[in-house]
């Protein structure tokens, strides 16, 4: 990332190359800092959907996933992209048969699950805040990485 914001390329996704970059080294360049913003994006869905799993054991796997959407990605998306996640949401199987999928068990222990969650996210936490802390730091967001 250091190296991209060195060079001035860390903003390229190879739509806007043309206009911020003259050389054509760069032309159809794609920024992995761009790139690593996004999967943080999806790390901060995931987080916040382990959350409510955790720390809601009875709620519906449609309402845990419309608001890991809503805290991590929705500020992302324009209106259309949205709705489209809205409807998304009402295909989400209940909890029991999305737990047995997510955890490959069909032997799934509702208890033993809310452990290997709590495990993740005590692992998950540090390194996403260790992340964000850094993107901060060097002030990318969004907004500078289109």
């Amino acid at each position: 990332m250091d190296y991209e914001i060195e060079l001035k390329i860390y903003q390229l996704n190879s739509f806007n190359n043309k206009e911020l970059t003259e050389n054509k080294e760069f032309e159809k360049y794609e920024s992995s800092t761009r790139t690593f913003l996004r999967m943080m994006w999806f790390l901060d869905y995931i987080f916040y959907f382990m959350s409510m799993f955790h720390d809601e054991p009875k709620a519906k796997a449609s309402k845990i996933a419309r608001y890991a959407y809503s805290k991590a990605l929705a500020h992302n998306h324009d209106t259309l992209i949205q709705m489209a996640a809205k409807v998304a949401f009402s295909f989400v199987p209940n909890r029991h048969e999305f737990s047995v999928k997510l955890f490959s068990d069909p032997n799934y222990d509702p208890l033993k699950a809310l452990q290997q969650v709590a495990f993740l996210l005590d692992l998950l936490s540090p390194f996403r805040n260790a992340l964000w802390t850094f993107y901060d730091s060097k002030q990318l967001n969004k907004a500078n990485l289109p």
